[in-house]
């Protein structure tokens, strides 16, 4: 299964990006969809946000190179 990403627009008008992570619910009859922060700030758990979409989305592109290369 390929991994799957979300760009959500905050309250402030900015983008952040999160990685989709499916978890089964009770007895794994269905499953739901959690959003954990894929960029955030260096060292910390704090998604970033980015100005604009084209920002956010060249910065995922980035960042997943970065994360397959070094498997």
């Amino acid at each position: 299964m390929k991994p799957q990403f979300r760009i959500k627009e905050n309250v402030n008008g900015k983008f952040e990006v999160y990685y989709v992570e499916k978890v089964k619910t009770f007895l794994g009859i269905r499953t739901k969809e959690v959003l954990k922060p894929y960029v955030t700030w260096s060292g910390l758990d704090e998604i970033y946000a980015f100005n604009t979409i084209e920002a956010a989305i060249t910065h995922l592109k980035a960042e997943v190179i970065l994360q397959t290369e070094r498997l």
